[in-house]
């Protein structure tokens, strides 16, 4: 939109042929919208749960403080004395968020945690997700939530994400790039992997998945604009780091495992961080 406000001649021009499709719905969606649910600050008996969920054994821990006026917040240190993440309780308000919205001129925001995912108890996964179920039925439509649960394949925790998916109609899973020294590439993982393709959810799982969600997007509508096809494109990624690597391979290079389950399609780095299918869809 700035691009288009400043005049840059390509992008405007998209833009302008946009605006007069009548029959297109234009939605700005942001899948990248932070959310704690406020018992996780006024809750002692959810503050202490989540306090013993904390990795202490990798140098990992939450602080709580309070700030002027009688906000709680919370102190994620990793090292212990290092602040590494701050979680402000205000932030995770229901006005507040709203207000960001229209203020970014944002239609619907997906509720994503703010790397609390790695760390969650199956107990405290389920309280999150009836409150962000609560939360996005209270937004009047503004917002989608992501299930949460521990990512190892045990019964109790592939029925949370099934529940999550059926009952409280979330459209994905979030999922940390890797839990302790181990990556999402490792053979623990493969039950969950198993039933979110059942489920046919797409998984949610850093900046590189929705920026490789994002890129991906705007060129399959690109090229509905030109009416061209894949196959004609020529596309330079300037720049191969964690984003860049995971928006070109997001597309043509991935890896279908025939042998185990061959409708699962993920594609892994040397890091162990798995790329999403185009296929995926919120």
């Amino acid at each position: 939109r700035q691009d288009c406000k400043a005049g840059n001649g390509c992008i405007k021009k998209a833009w302008d042929k946009i605006r007069k499709r009548q029959d297109m719905e234009i939605k700005t969606i942001d899948t990248n919208v932070y959310w704690l649910p406020k018992e996780l600050f006024r809750d002692n008996e959810i503050k202490e749960a989540f306090l013993r969920t904390m990795p202490k054994e990798y140098d990992t821990r939450a602080v709580y403080y309070e700030r002027e006026g009688g906000e709680v917040a919370i102190r994620i240190e990793k090292p212990f004395g290092s602040e590494n993440l701050n979680y402000f309780e205000n932030d995770y308000e229901m006005q507040t968020q709203l207000s960001d919205m229209d203020e970014a001129g944002v239609d619907v925001a997906v509720l994503k945690l703010p790397g609390t995912q790695e760390w969650l108890s199956l107990e405290l996964c389920k309280v999150f997700n009836d409150a962000a179920a609560k939360h996005v039925k209270e937004s009047g439509g503004r917002m989608r939530a992501l299930a949460v649960v521990p990512p190892f394949g045990d019964s109790a925790s592939l029925e949370e994400l099934t529940r999550c998916v059926d009952e409280l109609g979330m459209n994905g899973v979030q999922m940390s790039a890797h839990y302790g020294n181990h990556y999402l590439d490792d053979e623990m993982f493969r039950p969950m992997f198993e039933s979110i393709n059942e489920l046919n959810i797409p998984v949610f799982h850093d900046d590189q998945h929705g920026t490789a969600i994002v890129v991906t997007a705007g060129i399959i509508n690109s090229l509905k604009i030109v009416k061209k096809e894949w196959n004609d494109l020529k596309i330079v990624v300037a720049g191969a780091g964690a984003a860049g690597r995971a928006a070109g391979a997001h597309r043509g290079d991935r890896v279908r495992d025939e042998e185990n389950d061959p409708r699962l399609r993920q594609r892994f780095s040397l890091r162990g961080c798995p790329f999403p299918p185009p296929e995926a869809q919120l």
